[in-house]
């Protein structure tokens, strides 16, 4: 294993421990904790054990325990529909390249 590896390992398991610090100090079971961001009680489970907590669900933790944004209330962007011509569906929104 790289440094780099071990390093992102520690980061994700302290950041997955204080999530469970956390969640402990506000009384909630894994599985209420975790169905706040849509994420089941057993990948909550995987998270507090170490695995790396994806960037958006870290955003999700984030808006719904320090905004107090609850998961309904959040709009995703919603892409249009596939054509039954074979082409792929295309977002609505775009990224210029400068």
């Amino acid at each position: 294993m790289s440094r780099l590896q071990n390093h992102n390992m520690k980061q994700s398991k302290s950041q997955g421990a204080k999530w469970k610090t956390f969640r402990e100090t506000l009384g909630f079971n894994q599985g209420e904790f975790w169905a706040s961001v849509g994420i089941t009680q057993s990948g909550g489970s995987r998270y507090e054990s170490g695995r790396a907590i994806p960037r958006t669900v870290q955003m999700l933790l984030w808006y719904r325990w320090n905004l107090g944004i609850a998961m309904g209330d959040i709009k995703f962007p919603v892409l249009p529909q596939a054509s039954t011509a074979g082409s792929k569906p295309r977002p609505k929104f775009r990224v210029s390249q400068s």
